[in-house]
């Protein structure tokens, strides 16, 4: 059978049909093009130009919202945290705000809290925790990346609520009841405190021993001496650290093994020669063995350390006492109780401001203890 002629009517047929399949593909292309140039796609390629080059992100952010008609909560979200990236936190907290009107991914709030924690911009990771709040707490993974953040805030009510919560979503996960614990510790509460703790070893915690450091300090706080040293027997096993080495002096001095216990400090003062923490537990130590002078050689040189050491001030002042040195034991005495005064006065203000968060007088009058505190005993007479 002999080829069609050219312009043949079966040849003509194949070419209509070329010509329809390539509109077809066009109109797909002009589609799809319109789609990929959308708010959305524009917001996807912010993501992942945002750690290269934010000021290219924020421009990609701008007309996704203008796309949007203004309407975009997650491209807001996200605009957010490229302003904190350039280091623009009011206009961060102005954007943010804008998102959190609608219901925003928790977890993308929580990364924004983060990084604003990690800029000392309080407010702004305070706001966006309250928007993870609003939204629920059902979701385990958003209460455990949340609970580190809310005990940064000082919010240590609200993280004793959401370790509870996380105690109820996943009863064999230990970070509800570490959280609690901390949390407890903060506050003052150190029973419960050590029940926490003990219920989160009980869990089996990656980190055991850094739980049981802190349980065995507050049952030395407590006086709880005998369970104090079988939970240092368990912690000694676990590590050999200089911290818990000199936690365990402490135990010995309380179970007034004092030889033993001067001679623990004398290896840990070879390992860091002049260490003030050291120096502070062995020159109580010498109080014990009634060696004032001695004493008072180690305490003088660790109050320079920490001149807002208030149990030092107090060491000090018995020490003094005992040489016969009465103007100098009351001028520490005298230390000794304006620390403990502005203490108090710093932790009742924190409970009030935990329960009116929004109180900027008690902010500020926190914030003023809180320099006080910071300069030498000297500069705040």
């Amino acid at each position: 059978m002999n080829a069609p002629k050219k312009g043949s009517r079966p040849g003509r047929r194949r070419n209509r049909v070329r010509w329809s399949l390539l509109g077809l593909s066009v109109a797909a292309i002009l589609v799809l093009g319109g789609y990929f140039a959308g708010p959305g796609w524009l917001v996807n390629r912010a993501r992942h130009t945002a750690d290269s080059d934010p000021r290219a992100a924020e421009e990609m952010l701008m007309e996704a919202i203008d796309r949007a008609g203004g309407e975009h909560p997650e491209a807001y979200l996200l605009l957010s945290r490229v302003l904190g990236m350039q280091g623009r936190w009011i206009e961060a907290t102005g954007a943010f705000a804008v998102a959190s009107e609608s219901e925003c991914d928790p977890m993308q709030v929580l990364q924004l809290a983060e990084e604003a924690q990690n800029a000392d911009q309080w407010t702004l990771s305070e706001i966006a925790l309250s928007n993870v709040e609003r939204s629920g707490i059902e979701n385990p993974e958003v209460v455990r990346r949340a609970l580190p953040l809310l005990y940064g805030l000082g919010t240590h009510v609200t993280v004793i609520d959401w370790a509870r919560q996380l105690q109820e979503l996943s009863p064999d996960d230990p970070l509800g009841w570490e959280f609690e614990a901390r949390a407890h510790e903060a506050r003052g509460q150190l029973l419960k405190a050590i029940r926490a703790y003990e219920e989160a070893l009980d869990r089996r915690p990656e980190h055991p021993a850094e739980l049981r450091e802190r349980l065995v300090e507050l049952l030395l706080e407590t006086g709880d001496v005998a369970r104090a040293r079988t939970e240092m027997v368990e912690l000694l096993s676990e590590t050999s650290s200089f911290s818990v080495r000199l936690i365990h002096v402490r135990l010995l001095q309380l179970e007034a093994k004092f030889n033993d216990a001067l001679a623990f400090c004398e290896e840990l003062l070879v390992e860091r020669p002049g260490d003030p923490d050291v120096l502070r537990l062995r020159g109580s130590l010498y109080l014990d063995l009634d060696q004032p002078r001695a004493a008072v050689d180690d305490l003088v040189r660790a109050v320079a350390d920490d001149p807002r050491d208030a149990r030092c001030h107090y060491q000090l002042s018995q020490a003094y006492l005992r040489l016969g040195q009465s103007d100098k034991a009351r001028e520490h005495l005298r230390q000794r109780d304006r620390l403990i005064e502005m203490q108090e006065r710093i932790r009742r203000l924190e409970a009030e401001l935990e329960r009116d968060r929004s109180n900027s007088g008690l902010r500020f009058e926190l914030a003023e203890l809180y320099e006080e505190a910071a300069r030498p005993p000297s500069e705040s007479q």
